[in-house]
């Protein structure tokens, strides 16, 4: 990996919406340009091209034996988790988040991973 600078470019909606559409890798400001080319009839429109400088950082190795061997790291995140209410979906205690997306479009899908509002609360809400 290169210690240089490089520029990452992400679209963000006038209405200040930087997460609704993430780019899945590092892009460049030409293939942003085709994708906000492709969001002109988008209700949140229109869209602004944003970037920041980003540096790598060195990495450090992590000492794993710290943690329980016995309890995988998703075990740890999620200990809890399902035991209260999804602020964001609504979800009940048990039950997994729902994908807000295809709820919209009246289909009822379930995510792989809790929305980090309902992750939050429950760290929140664990003694530690």
């Amino acid at each position: 990996m290169t210690d240089q600078p490089y520029a990452v470019y992400a679209i963000r909606c006038t209405d200040g919406n930087r997460d609704r559409h993430w780019l899945q890798q590092r892009s460049v400001r030409d293939l942003v340009l085709q994708q906000a080319a492709r969001l002109v009839d988008k209700p949140c429109g229109p869209h602004v091209i944003d970037y920041a400088i980003v540096k790598p950082l060195d990495w450090a190795p992590v000492d794993l034996s710290v943690s329980d061997p016995q309890t995988a790291h998703r075990d740890q995140v999620l200990s809890g988790v399902h035991e209260i209410t999804c602020p964001r979906c609504g979800a009940l205690a048990g039950a997994p988040c729902e994908n807000l997306i295809s709820r919209h479009a009246g289909v009822k899908r379930f995510t792989a991973w809790p929305h980090p509002e309902r992750i939050e609360a429950a760290a929140s809400e664990s003694p530690s």
